[in-house]
């Protein structure tokens, strides 16, 4: 097995970091530059990526997310977002109509767009040894985050990166069994057995104190969840009317 592919697998959130650790340089710019070569629709990179470096904005993000300490500890903390602005601006300087107000399959690219360059954000920070986790509770924080970063109109918050020196080490989540997520030419129904199958295995790793079963989490999560924020925040940034 290449080194590659033993990163890829081997793939686990880890959420606490020496807080002092600071990534050089030279690593950091090569984490960034693997985030911008990601690909892109028709290239045209429809996302933009925030450091942030004032701890005060780092604190605040704590304190409306307080379980999730890591953003103040890891040494970098990246913000995705949906960026249509650019774009804007290229059709306001050219005098034509930007037409992107509940274009879904826009926002569709754009969200597409951020999660791949995220991805090779976190792999070529993983390769260089470092520890990584997505945030995208943030989302519920949408609103603040707009104002704490000056996000104009047809720019959207995502998710967020940790980066850093990990000093946890859980264990490697299970995935779903391939029968029920692999498919060839076409959607198999799906055998319920082989979830339950997956949710016995995942209530044994629920004993490390990390995840919860499966299905009840998300029988729950779908029976009410709406961030109704997500929309509030969809319609502020023009993304849909």
């Amino acid at each position: 097995m290449n080194e590659t592919i033993t990163i890829l697998t081997e793939h686990r959130s880890r959420r606490k970091f020496e807080a002092s650790y600071q990534i050089s340089k030279t690593e950091l710019n090569l984490i960034l530059q693997s985030a911008k070569q990601a690909p892109s629709f028709e290239n045209g990179q429809f996302y933009s990526m925030i450091r942030l470096v004032d701890p005060t904005i780092k604190e605040k993000l704590v304190r409306l997310n307080p379980g999730n300490s890591q953003i103040k500890e890891c040494s970098e903390a990246i913000l995705f977002v949906a960026d249509l602005n650019r774009t804007r601006t290229v059709s306001e300087k050219n005098q034509t109509y930007y037409d992107v107000t509940n274009n879904y399959d826009a926002l569709i690219m754009a969200t597409t767009d951020a999660s791949l360059a995220c991805e090779n954000a976190v792999i070529a920070s993983e390769s260089l040894g470092y520890g990584t986790v997505i945030v995208g509770g943030i989302r519920r924080n949408s609103m603040e985050i707009i104002e704490l970063c000056d996000l104009p109109e047809f720019c959207l918050p995502l998710f967020l990166l940790c980066i850093g020196k990990a000093t946890d080490n859980p264990e490697k989540k299970p995935r779903l069994p391939k029968e029920i997520s692999i498919f060839e030419d076409r959607y198999s129904a799906i055998d319920y057995s082989k979830i339950c199958e997956y949710d016995a295995t995942m209530k044994k790793y629920r004993d490390t104190g990390v995840d919860r079963p499966w299905i009840q989490k998300f029988v729950n999560f779908f029976k009410s969840n709406k961030l109704e924020v997500t929309e509030t925040a969809l319609r502020k940034q023009k993304f849909i009317k």
